[in-house]
């Protein structure tokens, strides 16, 4: 039995191996992209659902692979997941010696996420690390790592040129990702003023100190008004 086990085992290793690098049908990561697109990997109480409880059937389908080797493919994906999460919580996060240390740590951390789940464009990921502790440091606002993870993610999914006619990833799939909660994710992404569509909003200073000096000459409350900069997608990363 042991050994008809081990040959099962090794059978679907190949079967993914094969797949993985097949040009008629999705690879490894495709199937894992596609959940996160199109599945929703946790429950309304945010509770990651078991493999048995997803549509392995209509993955299977799409991504022109047997349902063994979805259900192989998941399940590996889960226990990396499971090992990183253990990490992230019972880990200590030590916050000085200052912003050098906490850009290396997420800089790791982005590195082992895409490792387990490359689910987003990893070049431009790095690019907008360095725009976001640019953004960070004008607040003076440092929020969780596992919060700054998200954000990084979110950002880069729904600013990647590549994907603008494909569903972007589900919010509560990255959330879950990175162990942020929803109430962590927009304080901070309202906190920085990114949009919904992972912009960056901001008052330039000469308009903010304008409406400034004209408001406090009126009886009219000053009220801010938002303007959107477009930042450069290959420069920025954005």
């Amino acid at each position: 039995m042991a050994g008809t086990s081990n040959n099962a085992i090794a059978l679907t290793k190949q079967l993914v191996e094969k797949d993985n690098t097949s040009e008629s049908g999705l690879n490894k990561n495709a199937i894992i992209n596609f959940f996160f697109r199109f599945e929703s990997l946790v429950d309304d109480s945010n509770k990651i659902r078991p493999p048995d409880e997803l549509n392995l059937k209509k993955i299977a389908e799409k991504s022109n692979a047997s349902k063994s080797v979805v259900l192989y493919v998941v399940n590996s994906f889960f226990r990396e997941l499971k090992s990183f999460h253990e990490f992230l919580t019972t880990r200590y996060e030590n916050w000085l010696p200052g912003r050098s240390h906490i850009y290396n740590k997420l800089n790791m951390y982005l590195v082992r996420l895409y490792d387990i789940a490359p689910i987003f464009d990893y070049e431009r990921a790095r690019k907008n690390l360095d725009v976001l502790h640019s953004l960070l440091s004008e607040y003076y606002y440092w929020p969780h790592i596992t919060t700054q993870l998200a954000l990084l993610i979110f950002v880069t999914d729904r600013n990647d040129p590549k994907i603008k006619r494909k569903p972007y990833i589900l919010q509560k799939n990255l959330r879950m990702l990175c162990t942020c909660s929803a109430y962590a994710f927009h304080s901070a992404r309202n906190k920085l003023n990114i949009s919904r569509d992972g912009k960056i909003i901001k008052i330039p200073v000469w308009v903010e100190n304008l409406l400034f000096l004209y408001f406090l000459n009126t009886n009219h409350k000053y009220t801010p008004i938002l303007f959107i900069i477009k930042l450069d997608c290959d420069e920025y990363g954005y």
